[in-house]
């Protein structure tokens, strides 16, 4: 697996010793694991040095790590100290004409990050600082929907990382998310890395979500739009009102078509609106094409009008408490 490195120093640097601690006991695991290492800086003042520190302390067996760096002599020089005779360095740099102390370089350097981050499959975010490239590309890293294992015990840019995910953080590592504060059980986290990696590997599309609901009962499609939205998942919902004698209206259609997971929010306000029975039936037709999966949740006790949609498996779900847990299980 290729895991990327970011962090380093944060803007207090008061936890700047538990943090190298952290990335040398990391860094020594991942090589007994065999995953290769994405990074891009080879100074004292990164994550990235610390955990190839680690790394390379296994002298029994040679290895190669990813370096995406600015082809600068200063950082050519720094790699060639780095290398050795068990660690071998796949230099992929970016080559530049401007001057190392050119106000532009802090660009160059964030493209060599940009390319290590389509390149991983696993980012491990340690510290940095939250006015720097670390906050902007965790949030870059997020955007893209990269696995993104922050660690809180260093701070900085990584806690932010981990309060704005929580949810989902909490849904892919279930316990082991409150191991992110430590450094005694790190192994368990890899390995826990490791399922959802492959796991990842087997999932064919990234989930995105239409959620269809009766505009007259929008109260448990908002809370499903909560609950997906905390996950950073892709979703797209209608919130216009249609007037009597009209279709469904084409920008819908669109987003059905987008979209590959298709959630019912149904009631007795959804079997009486003939938009929902239509958005309905779309989905049931691109559902017996293998281009839809579709949850049925219903949070009263109005029995399915449609058919089709009678064959399919549904959820009573009467509560929020009901609503999450199925949504967490389904999604899980």
């Amino acid at each position: 697996m290729k895991i990327m490195i970011i962090g380093g120093k944060t803007e207090k640097n008061e936890r700047w010793e538990i943090i190298k601690e952290l990335c040398i006991k990391l860094g020594k695991l991942l090589r007994q694991k065999n995953h290769t290492l994405e990074l891009c800086s080879p100074f004292e003042d990164s994550a990235d040095y610390w955990v190839l520190n680690g790394y390379c302390m296994d002298v029994c067996s040679s290895t190669i790590v990813n370096y995406y760096y600015v082809k600068l002599d200063s950082v050519e020089n720094k790699l060639q100290l780095l290398e050795t005779e068990n660690l071998k360095i796949n230099r992929i740099p970016n080559v530049v004409n401007i001057s190392e102390e050119s106000k532009d370089m802090q660009y160059a350097w964030l493209l060599c990050q940009l390319e290590a981050l389509e390149s991983c499959q696993c980012i491990l975010a340690i510290g940095g600082k939250n006015t720097g490239s670390a906050n902007m590309l965790l949030r870059f890293a997020e955007g893209k929907r990269k696995l993104v294992i922050p660690f809180t015990i260093g701070g900085g840019a990584a806690l932010q990382a981990y309060e704005r995910r929580e949810f989902q953080l909490k849904d892919k590592l279930g316990d082991a998310v409150y191991l992110l504060n430590g450094m005694e059980h790190l192994e368990c986290i890899i390995e826990k890395i490791d399922e959802k990696i492959i796991k990842r590997k087997n999932e064919i599309d990234e989930r995105k979500v239409f959620i269809s609901y009766a505009r007259k009962r929008p109260c448990e499609a908002d809370y499903v739009e909560a609950l997906l939205r905390r996950r950073n998942i892709s979703l797209f919902r209608d919130e216009s009102e249609f007037g009597a004698g009209k279709e469904v209206p084409i920008e819908i259609e669109e987003n059905i078509y987008k979209s590959n997971t298709f959630i019912a929010v149904y009631c007795a306000e959804y079997a009486c609106s003939p938009w929902c029975y239509d958005e309905l039936e779309l989905a049931l037709d691109l559902r017996e094409k293998g281009q839809m999966e579709i949850w049925i949740l219903c949070v009263d006790d109005t029995r399915i009008v449609s058919k089709r949609a009678r064959e399919l498996v549904f959820y009573r779900v009467k509560t929020r408490e009901e609503i999450e847990g199925k949504i967490v299980s389904l999604l899980s």
